[in-house]
């Protein structure tokens, strides 16, 4: 970790990121001459409430406010433009028309925090359709949880530390999932369904010419196992209503691909899950791709001004100390993929792309981190904004956001701020805080 000081000169470190970065640059500028951080911290109470104020009516603050605004609402657009620009560089299954033979669903990712303890982790984090209400949390859209079982222990989401069902919903991304499409969702994805469900029933012990009979038991277990907790898996959530085999179906991938552990689920017999795991893992396909774009809030923009008006630098590697603190992600996709070949691959292809320049390029794949994360990492010069690319396999983007030595957005966030509150005053924060237009401190307050 790098400790710094305050120098107004690294304010044209905040530029990379923006389209439109002089008006942001301007309003800093013009903050930090007038009120030099010396100044502020001189300045009495009654005094520094009269500066806020004052930086508050600055119409370069109130210009900068509207330009983060519209970068923030437009980022969404530009991703998505930018995922449809990288969609063709998949290797994806073809129609004889030579067009892919994939379905996009296109979910909003919603992560769960409580506000009943200090924990900073979240509760959960799931995928919704944008229909659904931020809060609509159910096992069956939660994406991400170390403990399923737990912070669903009567149907509600319950905080797993403190038992509180008091949260705040965050968005955190958009992601387009890429599946292998179907002519008729019911019938084909209950055809797959019921072939994984006869290969378990082989594995149980019957008599003779009750092979049929075995198998109806079978799934009507495995119906009842699932309906435990995942309500869905039956017509209008109803025990005794039909079978919703696209609903197991998903529950089936999300299994192959690790956001749910049945050895979680205690109440399916022992030899039925390690049954049902190695059918599932055997048949089931892991989606072709995943793509999640995602665009940093004013709370992040907050706490990478304060990192680079500081040149604060934390590394989990303690890689490129050297280097001057620079913001450069606001925009970031990650591009998930099934086998690390596939990853390699679109990295190549990207750099073929016309109008993309891949500025910085990271192989942790190949060279993991200390933490045993793995990805690859390029910064991608697009019309002169960079986006922050990641590339990894199903498995380390689990792996990334489950295993407790990997998870960047707890360990990164907390080293982040305590770093942030041993360099920079409160009055800086405050300061800047104004000139973001949020009321950020206190997340730093909270920690």
């Amino acid at each position: 970790m790098k400790k710094g000081r305050f120098d107004i000169r690294n304010i044209s470190h905040l530029e990379p990121p923006f389209n439109n970065a002089r008006p942001i640059t301007d309003a800093f500028y013009k903050v930090f001459s007038e009120y030099p951080s010396r100044k502020l911290m001189i300045q009495g109470n009654e005094e520094f409430e009269k500066t806020l104020k004052g930086i508050a009516g600055m119409e370069e603050v109130k210009y900068a406010q509207e330009v983060m605004d519209y970068e923030i609402s437009s980022g969404e657009e530009n991703l998505s433009l930018l995922a449809n620009i990288i969609f063709p560089r998949l290797e994806l299954p073809k129609r004889k028309g030579g067009e892919p033979k994939v379905y996009l669903k296109v979910y909003r990712e919603i992560s769960a925090w409580c506000n009943g303890c200090d924990r900073s982790d979240a509760v959960a984090t799931g995928l919704f359709d944008r229909k659904n209400s931020l809060d609509d949390f159910i096992p069956e859209q939660t994406l991400y949880a170390n403990n399923l079982i737990g912070i669903y222990p009567q149907g509600d989401l319950t905080c797993d530390v403190c038992g509180s069902q008091n949260f705040r919903y965050q968005k955190n991304a958009n992601t387009f999932v890429y599946r292998d499409e179907v002519e008729d969702k019911n019938r084909d994805l209950g055809r797959r369904v019921k072939e994984i469900i006869q290969k378990v029933s082989a594995t149980v012990p019957y008599d003779k010419g009750n092979r049929s009979e075995l198998y109806a038991k079978v799934e009507t277990d495995i119906l009842r196992d699932f309906y435990h907790m995942f309500k869905s898996v039956r017509k209008d959530d109803k025990p005794d209503g039909s079978p919703q085999y696209p609903k197991l179906y998903k529950l089936f991938e999300w299994i192959r691909r690790g956001n749910h552990d049945i050895e979680q689920f205690q109440w399916i017999s022992q030899r039925t899950r390690k049954s049902l795991k190695d059918e599932i893992f055997a048949n089931v396909s892991l989606p072709y791709a995943v793509i999640r774009t995602r665009i940093k809030q004013k709370e992040t923009l907050f706490l990478k001004s304060l990192m680079v008006l500081y040149n604060l630098k934390y590394n989990v590697d303690d890689k490129k100390e050297k280097e001057e603190s620079k913001f450069v992600d606001l925009y970031g996709i990650r591009m998930i993929l099934p086998e690390e070949r596939d990853c390699f691959r679109l990295a190549e292809k990207l750099e073929t792309v016309p109008g993309f320049k891949i500025e910085k390029f990271e192989d942790m794949i190949r060279h993991p981190r200390r933490s045993g994360y793995r990805a690859l990492h390029l910064d991608l010069n697009s019309g002169g904004i960079i986006y922050e690319v990641q590339i990894k396999t199903h498995e380390m983007d689990r792996s990334a956001e489950t295993d407790s030595k990997q998870k960047h957005d707890v360990a990164y966030l907390e080293e982040k701020i305590k770093l942030i509150k041993e360099n920079v005053p409160p009055r800086i924060m405050d300061a800047v805080s104004i000139v973001i237009g949020c009321d950020c401190k206190k997340l730093l307050l909270a920690n």
